[in-house]
């Protein structure tokens, strides 16, 4: 990755201090900071970051260009230190997080991205002696967003994945939808909790479209009465796995189709449907 790199830094108790990226823009990181902190209730603070350079001093001493420094409250300290998991070797995406004490407050700043031996090179190199001040340094891994992260200039063009906000609110779930992308999708929810309060909204999702499959796709005429005109379609939400987001199946322009679809036997989708949502026009 070149200059001009950034993360969004989550902190919560559950995960620690977690690393999302990597983004082209400050605006695409800030983005995914501000959408981690609505909807996830576990994180407490966020922040987008601007990257050292890989090739960058390791304590900044001679090469200060390309990133930023920003203090880190005695609070995140914490998490930090007892909390935050470290990247291991299966990690393909990799920061350094650098924090060097000073008299009043916790400096820090953030190196990479790395794969993971380019990391661990990197670390062992700064923690050599007599390389400037102390500092601590952790590689954090990077987990990936759809949330506007950057793509190499040579990586090939990939069509926009359609994609749903999926709401579990107090009166069960809401789908709002078809957005373009998830970038989309992510920005009409963005901008709906600048302006309104949700006390009934326990939880929002960003959630890319699962093809149907073809079998689905002839659909037949419905014979029931019309519904709320404001319906788009409908969805099938799948059974959620153990520490993944949920899968949505659709679009189906038909309920009965919807309700009737299931993986097809070569499919490596093995749940079984869970909820058959109608998608509502945002």
């Amino acid at each position: 990755m070149t200059r001009g790199s950034f993360i969004a830094l989550t902190v919560s108790l559950q995960d620690g201090v977690v690393a999302h990226g990597v983004f082209g823009t400050r605006a695409d990181a800030r983005l995914c900071a501000d959408w981690h902190g609505v909807t996830d209730p576990d994180v407490a603070a966020t922040r987008a970051v601007a990257l050292f350079p890989p090739d960058a001093e390791p304590v900044l001493t001679h090469n200060t260009t390309g990133g930023e420094v920003f203090t880190l409250p005695d609070e995140v300290m914490a998490v930090l230190e007892n909390g935050t998991p470290e990247a291991t070797a299966r990690d393909e995406c990799v920061i350094a997080l650098v924090t060097v004490p000073t008299p009043e407050v916790r400096a820090a700043f953030a190196v990479g991205p790395f794969d993971g031996a380019q990391a661990r090179r990197w670390l062992a190199d700064a923690l050599a002696p007599g390389r400037g001040r102390p500092a601590e340094c952790r590689l954090l891994p990077v987990r990936a967003s759809a949330l506007g992260a950057a793509r190499t200039p040579a990586a090939t063009p990939e069509a926009p994945v359609p994609a749903v906000v999926l709401l579990d609110t107090s009166n069960g779930p809401i789908c709002y939808g078809p957005f373009d992308s998830a970038l989309d999708a992510a920005l009409f929810w963005h901008d709906v909790t600048r302006t309104l309060d949700l006390a009934n909204v326990h939880r929002a999702h960003v959630c890319d479209l699962i093809p149907p499959g073809p079998a689905a796709i002839p659909t037949p005429t419905s014979e029931e009465p019309p519904g709320d005109d404001r319906v788009r379609g409908w969805v099938v939400r799948l059974q959620d796995r153990a520490d993944s987001d949920p899968r949505v199946v659709g679009m189906f322009a038909d309920q009965s189709v919807a309700r009737a679809w299931r993986p097809e036997s070569s499919s490596s989708e093995t749940t079984s449907p869970q909820d058959l949502l109608p998608v509502h026009q945002p």
